[in-house]
């Protein structure tokens, strides 16, 4: 009888780890937006489940059945926390893309407001919840981006003026390409 014991109290935890983890990847579909508290949630509906599945192990398997539920909650949770984290990510940077393209917008239309607009995104950057590695590269993208707009918009506005301040070595287009810099100095 125990031998028959063991393998239902087996077979049901395999059922019960595949249903946690088929609640895990619908409950992926449905992240919010920032992944705020996913890991927290997911972790309690998972608590839960596990504390209604240990009552049904005879109290004398339990010591074996507690400890393989904790080995099955950290990698539960460890999973929902990469789900969490990778929503996370692709919100803060769809959202930074997003702003410095209205930044970009706002230095075509106002070039006088560049500073201003660069700082703005800068600021938005290092406001964002990104890795400090993805902030460096957003703000790389970022100067070079904006610097590109500032060309663009003086070349149709004063196409002398910009190869003037280019000439000079205007910092504001520091960090254009230098193929790229040849190139605009070429259109007027």
């Amino acid at each position: 009888q125990d031998r028959l014991q063991n393998f239902n109290l087996e077979k049901s935890y395999t059922e019960f780890t595949a249903a946690q983890q088929n609640a895990l990847t619908e409950a992926a579909q449905k992240v919010p937006a920032g992944g705020q508290d996913f890991t927290k949630n997911a972790t309690t509906v998972f608590d839960k489940a596990s504390q209604d599945w240990l009552g049904q192990v005879p109290e004398k398997l339990r010591p074996k059945w507690d400890a393989q539920m904790a080995k099955t909650r950290a990698v539960f949770s460890t999973s929902a926390l990469a789900l969490e984290l990778k929503e996370r990510d692709s919100y803060y940077k769809n959202t930074v893309s997003t702003q410095l393209n209205r930044f970009a917008n706002g230095i075509g239309q106002m070039p006088n407001a560049f500073d201003n607009y660069k700082k703005m995104g800068n600021d938005f950057i290092d406001a964002s919840g990104m890795s400090p590695g993805d902030k460096n590269v957003a703000k790389k993208g970022w100067a070079a981006d904006s610097a590109n707009v500032l060309a663009q918009a003086m070349i149709l506005k004063d196409p002398g003026g910009f190869k003037k301040a280019v000439t000079a070595g205007d910092p504001r287009f520091q960090d254009l390409d230098a193929d790229r810099v040849r190139s605009l100095v070429g259109a007027d």
